[in-house]
């Protein structure tokens, strides 16, 4: 699932996101400068390491270091979406990444959607365990569309629509161009999503307040227990439907952060320029449904392996993760944010 758009607002642009999926946990994770990183392979077998440049702020289900979306100190926002007919391919040609922690990568050392373009020459996303693609936005007000079809790298920059669901962009920007008269319903779940987010931003009405605008977008095509566009995630282990997890609205002029749940509707605030992101600070969390509307910081507290295991257990039944997998994730966190090597 997962819908996003990119939209103008005062001058500037916003990437709004709805995260959809079977299960609403999740925790907001710092991660500092100078922290020494790698995929956790051998140069021989594919081994990527790399020092971190900048500062982030990230949204993680699944473990900290393997975000579903986030944005760095210089006002780089990623945001992935399930994609239905993506294939990255194999790694015979350039090395891979986790497809979350290829997330986190950018994060750590781009400042603009052309660094990660230029990046993209070499190392990609893996496949597995879900085809995704992605929507990016800097600072300069560049987006990037990143998708893979038939393992081909797609790249549109500054599309005239920035907007993706989980059908390719193509597809779904033809769909929008032929189905002015009809109903959204007809059009299926992803493409109907698109669809209505593309006429949207065509009678886009400039707003003072871009979290109002970008929530806007985001409730106009919420997912929900209770109605009709509501489809079950093919590739999960459990059989259930999905909701609209998480809204978030990231502004990387203002550096600012703006987010809701499906259990919290409160509008709760991260201001990135408050954050001491330098290579002797401390690596935070908080719960994402904690708080009330206003300025989430206070809520940040020391990161504990105990939180990420945790984290880590509630998402294992719906993506298959083993026992063992489970303590070694943990653990192999726990080692970065504890006795990291400083670059």
């Amino acid at each position: 699932m997962c819908s996003t758009i990119i939209y103008n607002i005062d001058g500037r642009r916003c990437l709004a996101e709805n995260y959809d999926y079977l299960i609403d946990h999740g925790l907001v994770g710092t991660n500092l400068r100078g922290t020494q990183k790698s995929n956790g392979c051998s140069e021989a077998d594919g081994g990527i390491e790399w020092t971190v440049k900048y500062g982030s702020i990230t949204f993680n289900q699944f473990s900290l270091e393997m975000p579903v979306s986030g944005m760095n100190e210089a006002g780089l926002a990623v945001a992935i979406m399930w994609h239905e007919e993506g294939d990255c391919g194999a790694a015979e040609q350039f090395r891979q990444l986790n497809a979350l922690q290829w997330v986190q990568y950018q994060l750590d050392n781009f400042e603009s959607v052309d660094e990660v373009s230029i990046g993209l020459k070499n190392i990609r996303p893996e496949s597995e365990p879900i085809p995704l693609h992605y929507l990016l936005l800097d600072s300069h007000g560049d987006s990037l569309i990143v998708e893979f079809i038939d393992g081909e790298l797609v790249l549109k920059k500054n599309a005239d629509y920035p907007i993706l669901t989980n059908t390719s962009y193509d597809t779904c920007l033809k769909a929008s161009a032929k189905s002015e008269n009809e109903d959204i319903e007809t059009l299926g779940n992803s493409v109907g999503r698109f669809v209505h987010l593309y006429r949207q931003l065509l009678i886009q009405q400039d707003k003072k307040d871009s979290a109002a605008i970008g929530f806007g977008f985001l409730d106009s095509v919420s997912q929900t227990l209770n109605n009709n566009i509501v489809d079950p995630f093919p590739w999960a282990n459990l059989t259930s439907d999905t909701i609209t997890a998480w809204s978030i609205v990231f502004d990387p002029v203002n550096k600012k952060i703006i987010f809701k749940t499906d259990k919290n509707k409160a509008l709760r605030e991260l201001n990135l320029g408050e954050w001491n992101f330098n290579e002797n600070g401390e690596y935070q969390i908080a719960d994402i449904n904690a708080g009330t509307a206003g300025n989430m910081l206070p809520l940040f507290k020391s990161y504990s392996i105990d939180r990420n295991e945790t984290l880590i257990k509630l998402a294992a039944p719906v993506v298959g993760l083993p026992e063992e997998a489970i303590e070694g994730l943990a653990s192999a966190v726990d080692h970065l944010y504890r006795e990291r090597r400083m670059g």
